[in-house]
């Protein structure tokens, strides 16, 4: 089972199905995923994605 990942941030870019995502968290780059493999929900408030790796469910910052 792949590890799940919460936070709250948003994106250097939109995440893009086959390049890596960078999470932001107060504007700095916190996390630098590996290549987006899905996209399962796509929302105002939220975006929820699959990596080689890992599960991450972003909430938007506002």
């Amino acid at each position: 089972m792949k590890r799940v990942i919460e936070v709250y941030g948003s994106f250097a870019g939109e995440p893009v199905i086959g390049e890596r995502a960078v999470i932001l968290q107060n504007g700095k780059p916190t996390h630098y995923t590996s290549e987006v493999a899905v996209i399962y929900k796509r929302t105002k408030q939220e975006i929820e994605f699959e990596t080689k790796n890992s599960v991450y469910k972003v909430i938007y910052e506002s």
